[in-house]
C-alpha cells in the first residue's frame, strides 16, 4: 500500500493519540490549523498531517508545518515552501526543511524518502487537491 489522502476517522484519531497531539500543537503554534485530512499509509503504520500554516503577520508566509508519524516516534517539520503553477491545473512546490521538532532526533535521513513520498501525495492539500498533475521538489 501507498500514502492516501483521507479525512481523519475516529479510529485514526484514537489510534494516534490527535486529540492529546492538538493540544501540544495547540501550545506551540497559536493558532494550529486544524485539519480533518491526513495523508496515511496504513501498512507502513505512518502518516503526514498539516499542523500549522505560516502567516505573513509573523514572518512566516512560506512556512508549513507538517506532523510526521513513523515508527512508533511523530516528527513535526518546519518547511520553507515555494510554490508555482495553478491549484486547479499543473502545481509544484520545493521543500526545503528548516527545523525538525524534538531537537534531539538524531540522524533521522533515512527516513526522508517515507517522507518525500508523503508529501508528494498530499500534493498541494491533501484530500482537498484539485490539480490534475503535481511535482515536488526537495532540498533536503
Amino acid at each position: 500500500m501507498a500514502f492516501v489522502n483521507e479525512y481523519i476517522t475516529p479510529e485514526d484519531r484514537e489510534k494516534y493519540d490527535l486529540d492529546a497531539l492538538d493540544k501540544i500543537y495547540q501550545r506551540m503554534f497559536l493558532p494550529m490549523s486544524k485539519s480533518d485530512c491526513i495523508t496515511i499509509d496504513r501498512e507502513r503504520n505512518s502518516y503526514l498531517r498539516l499542523v500549522k500554516l505560516g502567516r505573513e503577520c509573523e514572518d512566516e508566509g512560506n512556512i508549513w508545518y507538517f506532523s510526521f508519524y513513523i515508527n512508533n516516534d511523530t516528527y513535526t517539520f518546519k518547511f520553507h515552501i515555494e510554490e508555482a503553477g495553478n491549484l486547479r491545473t499543473h502545481a509544484s512546490r520545493k521543500y526545503k526543511i528548516l527545523k525538525i521538532f524534538p531537537d534531539k532526533t538524531g540522524d533521522i535521513s533515512h527516513l526522508y524518502p517515507i517522507l518525500k513520498e508523503a508529501l508528494i501525495e498530499y500534493k498541494v492539500l491533501g484530500k482537498l487537491s484539485k490539480c490534475t498533475s503535481f511535482e515536488a521538489n526537495f532540498d533536503f
